[in-house]
């Protein structure tokens, strides 16, 4: 994992440590599974908050696992995406959840 700058998240927890700031906050789609769920793990693992918006009814079970598996600050949120005017009430129920 990098950052916009190509520099590499593995000294993240320290720098957070030292500096007093919150773990970022990550939010996914398509993270119930594969790849996203891979990449949600490899998030979590660094100290990342992570939200997962997927759309209702799409293995919810499974998004509930795989949260188990991420620890406590992981948190799922059942949201269509091709709904463009309801992405800012996505955004504000991820802030309100994680920070």
């Amino acid at each position: 994992l990098t950052n916009h700058r190509g520099a590499g998240f593995a000294g993240w927890r320290s720098h957070r440590r030292a500096s007093g700031m919150t773990a970022p906050v990550a939010l996914l789609t398509g993270g119930q599974q594969g790849i996203g769920l891979g990449i949600a793990k490899a998030l979590a693992a660094q100290g990342f908050r992570v939200a997962i918006a997927s759309l209702p009814d799409t293995g919810d079970e499974a998004v509930m696992a795989a949260l188990a598996d991420l620890g406590p600050q992981a948190r799922y949120f059942q949201h269509d995406l091709s709904d463009i005017a309801g992405i800012p009430a996505l955004l504000q129920a991820v802030e309100a959840a994680l920070g």
